[in-house]
């Protein structure tokens, strides 16, 4: 098993096939297409082809559901604060996540800045507005991608906040059991399903 990834775009497009991403692949809103958020629609199956082939490409088992979640070791999709840029320019571009803070992502070198982060004193707890994870929009493709996914013979994953804290596989509306931790290939993911022989242990 291999887990492999891109933080780049750039990058992306220059070392991996043409058919292979698109602007659902990583989890910030793409630059070429240039999008400013993930599109409301439903995915398509050419989009979850896409991912499957990346897959195949990195020749990695997992493929991570939801728009901007593909690549498993890394961010993305419907179970994490979600991005729309606000500024682009030629060296970086700023982006404002569900939440209220922002990210400056710089361009060359590669490198991100987080920062108007919106609890500074306790108060401003009382005033934080978060995204509705109740919401079955929000997780629309998430049947779809899983389902796509497996007929292609790969193991679906989702994330909150990153694959140290990810949710994964998952086999059906990110419904998962989250009561035992596995080991998988050095990283620690809450899981329902199995992963090649690793002992679990009971997290009360």
């Amino acid at each position: 098993m291999r887990l492999s990834a891109f933080w780049d775009e750039k990058s992306m497009h220059k070392l991996a096939p043409a058919d292979c991403y698109d602007e659902n692949t990583l989890s910030m809103p793409s630059d070429s297409p240039l999008v400013d958020c993930f599109s409301p629609e439903p995915r398509t199956p050419e989009s979850r082809e896409r991912a499957v082939r990346m897959a195949r490409y990195l020749d990695t088992t997992f493929i991570g559901v939801g728009k901007g979640g593909v690549l498993t070791f890394g961010h993305g999709g419907p179970g994490e604060i979600q991005p729309h840029v606000v500024e682009r320019t030629e060296e970086f571009k700023i982006l404002h996540f569900e939440g209220g803070h922002k990210r400056r992502k710089n361009y060359n070198p590669h490198s991100l800045h987080y920062y108007d982060f919106p609890v500074k004193v306790e108060g401003d707890l009382e005033r934080l507005e978060l995204p509705d994870m109740g919401d079955p929009e929000r997780f629309r493709d998430i049947e779809g991608d899983c389902r796509a996914f497996r007929e292609a013979g790969f193991v679906s994953t989702g994330s909150i906040q990153g694959f140290f804290a990810g949710l994964g596989p998952i086999s059906r509306l990110f419904i998962v059991r989250v009561s035992r931790v596995k080991t998988c290939g050095g990283a620690h993911n809450f899981t329902s399903g199995r992963c090649g022989g690793s002992q679990s242990k009971n997290h009360r």
